[in-house]
């Protein structure tokens, strides 16, 4: 099932539930989540140093990209020698 449709599913299943008990059970599973990905996307001082670095960068035009077509070239033509 979908994100989207999953999301659905349970904002109906929340809205038609009476039962406090499954209420906060459900409360405290999204909360730990929650708090779970907010402590996950702590960065670091030398990683936020190294992302605003290579901001830097890109906006300078200082950086090369490729496209998938590129690297898929390079890598086989690595794989061939």
């Amino acid at each position: 099932m979908k994100t989207s449709a999953l999301k659905k599913e349970i904002y109906q299943a929340i809205d038609n539930t009476k039962d406090n008990e499954i209420l906060e059970a459900v409360y405290t599973i999204l909360k730990r989540t929650v708090v779970d990905e907010e402590e996950a996307t702590e960065l670091t001082t030398a990683q936020k140093k190294e992302l605003d670095k290579r901001l830097a960068d890109h906006k300078a035009g200082k950086l090369k990209y490729y496209t998938i077509d590129e690297v898929k070239k390079a890598v086989f033509k690595a794989i061939k020698k």
